[in-house]
């Protein structure tokens, strides 16, 4: 169970390692729905944080200025709609989870993904091969997360199907 905020940084290191172990202490953690959204709204500040400290490092004269009114509602939208994905696409398959279970699941792996993609954005300032590398990394990552998410938060057991599931709804 998770007590504090600080608990989410460890157990991101073990979803790398153990991703259903992961989610399983995620879902089992008693929050309110509130504090759910509260934890959606903070995974959101983050990743607009590090957006902008990207931009301050990076100077890509040519790149396109995004406003941010742009990012902060694509930011609500990835976030919640995923949650929303996790629950209606897991539900039209037969799934038992509850709409707090796939918030928390669609902001885990919001969570997980801000932290993936701050370690790309630093290694893509090395060079444009460990980029590749450090893409086809957070590609595979990606997959193998929202997999055991899945899977745990609407307690799934075929892999195959939740994979083609997953790749399914995407091509939607």
């Amino acid at each position: 169970m998770i007590d504090r905020l600080g608990a989410f940084l460890p157990l991101a290191v073990t979803a790398v390692f153990q991703p259903r172990e992961a989610v399983r202490q995620v879902l089992d953690t008693p929050a309110s729905r509130a504090t759910i959204i509260e934890f959606g709204f903070l995974v959101i500040a983050l990743s607009l944080s590090v957006e902008l400290i990207f931009e301050l490092f990076a100077q890509m004269p040519d790149a396109p200025q995004v406003p941010m009114s742009t990012s902060i509602f694509l930011q609500l939208i990835s976030v919640f709609g995923l949650s929303a994905l996790f629950f209606f696409v897991g539900r039209i398959f037969g799934g038992r989870a509850s709409w707090d279970a796939a918030l928390k699941a669609g902001i885990w792996f919001s969570f997980l993904m801000l932290i993936a993609q701050a370690i790309f954005l630093m290694l893509m300032l090395q060079s444009a091969v460990v980029a590749g590398f450090a893409m086809l990394w957070l590609i595979i990552f990606a997959m193998v997360q929202m997999s055991a998410i899945t899977m745990e938060t609407h307690g799934f057991e075929n892999v195959l199907g939740v994979i083609f599931g997953i790749l399914g709804s995407g091509m939607l």
